[in-house]
């Protein structure tokens, strides 16, 4: 069934080719050939809906089979049913997972754990608590000191020295 899927995806794509070449002409003759060719991609997605199953290729299907009946409601006003035929066996709701079977552990041994990150003792989150911090005494602007013998600049909004605050 992957093999009706990647035909129809396919011509889809090769359709969505043409239309792009038709948009940029404007030629009404081009625009009817397409909407027929659409016309017969939308009846051929119809009928793969019997023998697709996975519901997310489904779902591709709906969108494509919208997308082309729009583009021919538009091209020749004539309105398309969109629903994809119901498939001859259940869905499948997703791609079916091989199960990995459980880890065991011996009775004998001790519990192996697995430790999330921890970081050294050394580490400093933010480099940011060791800068000199300066501040408006007006309270509106702050301004860390990067490097030493780099001069304080004033308040950028009131033109005046900003002072030493702790971090």
């Amino acid at each position: 069934m992957c093999q009706l899927f990647q035909e129809i995806h396919q011509n889809h794509v090769k359709l969505m080719g043409q239309q792009l070449k038709v948009d940029l002409s404007q030629e009404e003759g081009d625009q009817q050939l397409l909407a027929s060719q659409a016309k017969e991609l939308v009846k051929k997605i119809r009928s793969a809906g019997r023998k697709i199953r996975n519901a997310s290729q489904r779902q591709r299907l709906e969108s494509y089979t919208l997308y082309w009946s729009r583009f021919i409601a538009e091209v020749t006003s004539e309105y398309l049913d969109v629903l994809l035929c119901e498939p001859e066996e259940p869905l499948l709701q997703t791609e079916e997972v091989e199960e990995k079977p459980a880890k065991t552990q011996d009775l004998g041994k001790p519990l192996e754990i697995e430790k999330a990150f921890q970081p050294p003792l050394s580490f400093n989150p933010s480099p940011v608590s060791k800068l000199l911090k300066y501040a408006c005494p007006k309270g509106d602007y702050v301004w860390y000191k990067r490097q030493v013998g780099e001069p304080i600049p004033n308040c950028p909004t009131h033109n005046i020295p900003l002072e030493q605050v702790q971090p």
